[in-house]
């Protein structure tokens, strides 16, 4: 046991310091639309991006990050989901590359009870919570510029919600 543990660390750290991994950290604004546009307004986070370059144009994502969808104004809701997907970029030349991601997003719901006073005694309030994991999925398009790299792309999950999303993020190489 003790050497295939030795193996699986010498074999997982030359892997590390392969010349065709890297890693992106980005800030994340999104538009909801169908259902989830009815009760959020916007969405914000924070991704990141685990990259593994197969050839000049071909590389291999793994993605995860944060994204909280706030709730229109007074209507006590907010969202969040944690994305933990995989997927492929193509490059085509000068920065310019298409994207998909399939995987799972792990989806948290909050609606806060309005409360009211009848006769001096205080009725509702609190709070409904709901999460679920879906599967889901994305394409897009976006250009990298040095370090930097700009995304756009249409997120789709199982429940029908569905939002416009813009990547801002930073690339560290090993």
């Amino acid at each position: 046991m003790k050497k295939l543990t030795l193996l699986f660390v010498v074999l997982f750290v030359s892997f590390l310091y392969s010349q065709n991994m890297g890693v992106k950290a980005g800030a994340y604004a999104a538009l909801p639309m169908s259902n989830l546009g009815q009760a959020s307004s916007f969405g914000v986070g924070g991704s990141a991006q685990f990259e593994y370059k197969m050839d000049n144009a071909l590389t291999l994502l793994g993605t995860t990050g944060y994204i909280n969808f706030l709730g229109k104004s007074g209507n006590g809701y907010s969202a969040s989901v944690i994305p933990l997907t995989a997927g492929a970029k193509y490059g085509f030349g000068g920065g310019l590359y298409a994207l998909a991601n399939v995987g799972f997003h792990m989806i948290s719901q909050t609606v806060k009870l309005p409360s009211y006073t009848v006769g001096g005694v205080t009725y509702g309030g609190g709070s409904v919570s709901s999460s679920s994991t879906e599967f889901g999925f994305s394409g897009g398009v976006g250009y990298e510029m040095g370090d930097l790299d700009f995304t756009a792309r249409f997120n789709q999950y199982a429940s029908g919600w569905s939002a416009v999303s813009l990547t801002v993020a930073y690339g560290f190489s090993f």
